[in-house]
């Protein structure tokens, strides 16, 4: 280049950051409002605004996340959907040439979706009707749906209700923790306690004297 270039594109959008609000835009927001004020600083200058930025910002106390959280919007719009039983399972019929092929497999969480009841529009003299889509399947190993939605945002309502079916995470988003620890209390009431890991207490030595 015998120029100046300044027609910079990014060719790669991480995922989940479709939107202005993601955090790269916000940072660029508050760099251009608080040291450079808009403004086309020279070199020297410029460093000196970015070292104060690198030394505010690393005195910052707030987590940094290095990938696109659940939103509660998102976590809102599930719980309402569900409450309305408009997200089910969909289960495939064991005579269809789906269930035979690759859809039966236990690591795949169909999520139906059920579109509400339109009303009625007496302006336009019409009603709009939502035209009911197949079942998304939502992988459980790599925990991604084929929805458009999923692909820009990196989640969606499929994936969250399918996680919280198979109690992966809980209502607010964060994974279930399972303690699988068996309480004393429990374990007398129960019976015996378990024999401790070894050769048991029953069995005599190899060697024993009559």
């Amino acid at each position: 280049m015998n120029e100046r270039f300044f027609h910079w594109q990014c060719f790669r959008t991480p995922p989940g950051f479709a939107t202005t609000k993601n955090p790269v835009e916000q940072f660029n927001r508050v760099l251009k409002r608080d040291y450079t004020a808009h403004r086309l600083l020279e070199t020297g200058e410029l460093l000196q605004q970015l070292a104060s930025c690198c030394s505010n910002r690393s005195i910052d106390v707030r987590p940094f996340s290095e990938s696109p959280g659940t939103s509660k919007e998102l976590l809102s719009r599930v719980k309402a959907l569900r409450g309305k039983q408009l997200l089910r399972e969909f289960v495939l019929p064991r005579m269809s040439a789906d269930f035979l092929l690759v859809d039966s497999r236990n690591d795949v969480f169909h999520v139906l979706y059920t579109p509400p009841n339109r009303i009625y529009n007496t302006t336009s003299n019409s009603a709009h009707e939502a035209i009911q889509v197949s079942a998304q399947p939502v992988d459980m190993v790599t925990q991604t749906c084929p929805c458009a939605y999923h692909f820009k945002y990196t989640n969606c309502v499929h994936r969250i209700f399918a996680m919280q079916e198979r109690a992966r995470i809980d209502s607010n988003g964060d994974d279930v923790l399972v303690n699988r620890r068996v309480s004393k209390r429990k374990r007398a009431a129960i019976g015996p306690a378990p024999v401790a890991a070894g050769r048991s207490s029953l069995v005599g030595p190899a060697l024993q004297l009559e």
